[in-house]
């Protein structure tokens, strides 16, 4: 990654460590079951071919776009997963 996530801050007055885990967690969870339902959602020839040839290309090229943005939220979420991690062993 070429840019920084901001993490939170595990302090006295704030959200506790273990809360602010098991909802990164939680939302990575959510992710990577959203990813696996887009994946079963993939663009079909079958539906695309009566509007000419690109229309399938044109599809798949959005489709791949979605499963990238959804990658991207995993990573950042990862990324704050562990910061809270490396902060709760200090």
């Amino acid at each position: 990654m070429s840019w920084q996530v901001m993490m939170p801050t595990i302090h006295r007055n704030g959200t506790s460590k273990e809360e602010l885990f098991r909802q990164i967690t939680n939302a990575l969870g959510a992710i990577r079951s959203a990813k696996v339902a887009l994946q079963a959602a993939a663009p079909h020839g079958r539906d695309y071919y009566v509007q000419g040839e690109p229309a399938l290309d044109v599809a798949m090229a959005e489709h791949r776009h979605r499963l990238d943005k959804l990658s991207a939220i995993q990573l950042e979420l990862e990324a704050i997963a562990e910061g809270i991690a490396d902060q709760w062993t200090r």
